[in-house]
């Protein structure tokens, strides 16, 4: 029995808090607010903007409205596509690349002067210009990352340098002959549309899904919208930057040997 002058005597309900200061206290459940009309305009304006303007086209001309112009609208820009995604990769993580397109540019070139003035195999030529373009992304990496030298500097002189090298490499002459075998990589339709089209569908749907559904893309967006808290929470931020330069190159370099296979550089 509790003596009458013991504390547990004079505090009854001490007993019951120690018991319920026991059980774990479970975490509040956070649920997932649905997307508001301004949240909706936000994500899709784009999409609106395009549709708005193809019923303008159409009310403007019957002729829009043709299969030819469905064909020459999605097949003939496969590669904005890819430099699309390329874009974003540094964007992500809060930087920027000015040298994208003169990456492609470079890389489309060194596959076709490799296959043709210098004889190359083409799988080898295309995989040199690939190289070239891990190379470039890799060193804007290193000066923006590593040294802190302000990306846009860098990475418009990288793309100065890199137009300057296609142009030494091809001595200001047009560069054509790669095998049709290596064109219909990009040129066969399935649908209707060029596969160039179709690479670029597949490319956006994989970069949504690595960047909304893989740890790697919060991280990423995570850097991007406070590198200094990044980091304290342990996300090895300079990582992700350089990870960001490389591959968006490399999606570049793709670009370019695609452009070379639809064009026939």
């Amino acid at each position: 029995m509790t003596e009458p002058g013991s504390p547990a005597a004079a505090q009854p309900g001490a007993a019951s808090l120690t018991a319920e200061a026991a059980v774990p206290v479970s975490a509040p459940v956070i649920t997932r607010q649905p997307w508001s009309l301004i949240d909706i305009a936000r994500r899709f304006a784009i999409i609106g903007i395009w549709v708005l303007l193809g019923v303008a086209f159409a009310i403007a001309t019957p002729l829009f409205l043709r299969r030819g112009t469905a064909q020459i609208i999605f097949g003939a820009n496969g590669e904005l596509v890819f430099l699309c995604m390329a874009a974003l990769c540094p964007l992500c993580v809060g930087e920027f690349d000015f040298s994208m397109a003169s990456i492609m540019g470079l890389s489309g070139t060194t596959t076709a002067v490799m296959y043709t003035n210098d004889h190359w195999n083409v799988a080898a030529a295309a995989l040199f210009g690939l190289l070239l373009a891990v190379i470039a992304g890799a060193f804007n990496g290193v000066v923006v990352v590593v040294l802190g030298v302000d990306p846009i500097i860098t990475t418009l002189a990288m793309a100065t340098l890199l137009e300057g090298l296609a142009l030494w490499m091809t001595n200001l002459t047009a560069v054509s002959g790669l095998p049709d075998s290596f064109g219909n990589i990009a040129t066969q339709h399935a649908l209707g549309l060029p596969l160039f089209f179709w690479y670029g569908v597949a490319l956006t749907l994989i970069f949504a899904y690595v960047l909304h559904g893989t740890p790697l893309g919060k991280h990423m967006t995570f850097v991007g919208a406070n590198r200094e808290v990044a980091r304290l929470a342990g996300i090895r931020v300079n990582r992700i930057r350089f990870g960001g330069f490389v591959f968006g190159s490399l999606l570049s370099g793709l670009a370019g040997v695609l452009l070379a296979a639809n064009v026939g550089v």
